[in-house]
């Protein structure tokens, strides 16, 4: 069974592939993306989730460059797949040991990370919703905290005068922090919901 030592390794690939091909999203946002549609209560074929990428919008020489990327990001979410359902899964982002003490370029990557998961729920947002109760508004809030961009002048016009821009990014911090257990208990939620086994997710 692969070990998460080896999602940087993929991570990278898959990030310098992006990037040579210009794809419209970052490798954070990919990767909150297909920890999403693992998260999601139903097996989901990749040809349906993979559309939802765009990656027609990309660069490529040929349709062969299109498919050894689609190949390697299927890859990729198999192998989230695995960390995520047996509790091993972490952010690649907590692993770049040069950004380790970069608090804010951190909160970035994990703004991106949250951006793709939101983005891969939407796959099946109504299924998602039917499942959705309270017990899940935990496990949403710190994705959503990272999502929102605190230093967006429109935001702090509608925060209180005693809201500080400082105080938020520690939240965003904390959130961040949690997000390894918050993606674990939110695939267990909509799973033990909608009445699917660890056997019926891994493929």
């Amino acid at each position: 069974m692969p070990s998460n030592e080896t999602t940087p390794m993929q991570a990278e690939e898959i990030n310098q592939a992006l990037q040579i091909h210009e794809a419209e999203f970052s490798i954070f946002e990919l990767q909150g993306f297909l920890a999403a549609i693992v998260c999601l209560p139903k097996f989901v074929e990749p040809n349906k989730w993979m559309s939802h990428l765009n990656l027609g919008q990309c660069k490529f020489n040929d349709k062969l460059e299109k498919q050894n990327l689609e190949k390697q990001i299927i890859a990729y979410q198999e192998l989230l797949n695995i960390e995520i359902s047996t509790n091993r899964y972490i952010p690649s982002f907590f692993l770049d040991e040069e950004n380790a003490d970069a608090n804010i370029e951190l909160t970035m990557f994990a703004s991106d990370w949250a951006k793709g998961f939101l983005r891969g729920l939407e796959v099946e947002i109504d299924l998602v919703k039917r499942l959705f109760n309270p017990t899940l508004i935990p496990m949403i809030f710190p994705i959503l905290m990272l999502y929102v961009d605190i230093s967006d002048e429109s935001l702090k016009a509608l925060l209180p005068a005693e809201a500080k821009v400082d105080e938020l990014q520690e939240m965003q911090l904390m959130s961040m922090m949690v997000l390894p257990k918050i993606v674990t208990k939110l695939h267990q939620q909509l799973h033990h919901h909608n009445g699917v086994t660890l056997s019926e997710t891994i493929h």
